[in-house]
């Protein structure tokens, strides 16, 4: 609530405390009672603070308080880790599987491409073309791109 809105009325027509009442009606309370209030306050501040934990399991003691409370927490609790657990296993496990399914892909397109570059390359050799570039295409392709990219600088200083 703002300043300038003690002593007004909401929009119901109801009138808004006023500083003086909202200090008379703390004058009405004991000042034990106020005491025992920021007591339990701090405490349960501290409580909070305390178990702070960096596992994912609550302590046996937080467990049991909210087993005091409703004795089927801590069973929905313990379940539903174990669910978040399995389904993040389930994901790792997925992610794994497609990790593994694209190296074994490409490996068999590495194997597909240097057969096919063997092959041109005797088909080449059969037809009479030049020995250099025979074994160039050879190195290309089982190679791959950084044989080529060696392969390619070399071929320019020698024919420089």
């Amino acid at each position: 609530m703002s300043p300038d809105e003690i002593g007004k009325s909401d929009a119901n027509g109801t009138s808004l405390p006023t500083t003086d009442s909202r200090q008379n009606s703390l004058k009405n309370i004991p000042s034990d009672e106020i005491e025992d209030q920021s007591q339990r306050l701090l405490k349960s501040i501290a409580v909070i603070s305390a178990t702070v934990s960096g596992s994912p399991w609550p302590s046996a003691e937080i467990l049991q308080s909210y087993n005091d409370y409703d004795p089927t927490v801590a069973k929905a609790l313990i379940e539903e880790y174990k669910a978040e657990s399995s389904h993040r296993r389930e994901l790792e496990r997925a992610r794994i599987m497609g990790s593994e399914a694209r190296l074994h892909a490409a490996q068999r397109n590495s194997l597909i491409l240097a057969l096919i570059g063997i092959l041109l390359a005797g088909w080449l050799s059969y037809l009479h073309v030049s020995d250099l570039f025979i074994v160039a295409l050879v190195i290309m392709a089982i190679g791959g791109p950084s044989s080529a990219t060696v392969l390619s600088r070399l071929l320019d200083r020698i024919n420089k």
